[in-house]
């Protein structure tokens, strides 16, 4: 026999169930919410030596492995873009990374310590070549 005593109790039961389900459901959204972009330096991605043409890795980005090194079709590079002045690097590779500001390693500027070491430069550069 189904009393009201019975009814109220599986009601109960049922709300009860509801506001758990319902309240996982709200406590997954913020979770759920995008990451945001990353921004200066961050945005060179783990294995990669990167150029900005902004100081504090701001600016337009162009990044290089030691396998992927096509700087001759670059839009960064001397010849491509003159106006791609590089004015900060990060280098996320395992080795030292060497500039130049011609093509075929001439002209060298300097050197870049590996692992998540760079910094802004003193001068403007065009950067025409560079080594691993």
């Amino acid at each position: 026999m189904i009393t009201k005593s019975r009814i109220r109790r599986v009601t109960a039961v049922v709300g009860c169930a509801a506001g758990l389900v319902l309240g996982g459901m709200v406590a997954a959204g913020p979770a759920a919410a995008a990451t945001p972009a990353a921004t200066g330096f961050a945005r060179c991605a783990a294995g990669k030596f990167c150029l900005f043409n902004n100081g504090s890795g701001t600016g337009g980005i162009c990044s290089y492995t030691a396998t992927d090194l096509n700087t001759r079709n670059d839009n960064c590079f001397l010849g491509t873009n003159p106006g791609f002045k590089v004015r900060s690097v990060w280098n996320r590779t395992t080795v030292t990374v060497t500039l130049y500001t011609r093509p075929e390693r001439v002209g060298r500027v300097g050197s870049v310590a590996p692992a998540g070491q760079g910094a802004n430069l003193s001068g403007t550069y065009t950067v025409g070549s560079l080594t691993f």
